[in-house]
């Protein structure tokens, strides 16, 4: 029963991560099946040069956040289950499993533009 706090904060972050790849998504496809049909930069191709030019630090997914509530979540399940060292070994290992997660979403969402953008050109290209 420790873990459902842990359980609900990784599904928490599993959404945000999930919304944040969405959004992207749509904005790479508006970009490349809109704006480069049109020859006129609009609002993603401006949004993203915007991002490339003037980059200000901020993080979508709130990674510090989530690996902060992971950290005390960690510390309070310490507290609850002193006794039983299984419980903390096995608290230890997901929270460890999470936090690897919230670095390598931060990766993944730090590239998909890119990747997004070259996959769309290329089926908008046909091949």
């Amino acid at each position: 029963m420790i873990l459902a706090p842990f359980v609900v904060l990784a599904a928490t972050f599993e959404i945000n991560f999930f919304i944040h790849t969405g959004v992207e998504r749509i904005g790479r496809y508006i970009q490349v099946f809109y704006e480069e049909r049109e020859g006129a930069a609009g609002w993603e191709t401006i949004a993203m040069s915007y991002g490339t030019k003037f980059p200000s630090g901020l993080d979508p997914l709130f990674s510090i956040v989530f690996a902060s509530a992971a950290a005390l979540n960690f510390l309070s399940s310490i507290a609850v289950e002193q006794r039983r060292s299984a419980w903390i070994a096995l608290s230890l290992v997901g929270h460890l499993a999470f936090a690897y997660r919230i670095v390598s979403a931060k990766a993944l969402a730090g590239s998909q533009r890119a990747v997004d953008l070259e996959r769309f050109r290329n089926l908008a290209s046909g091949r």
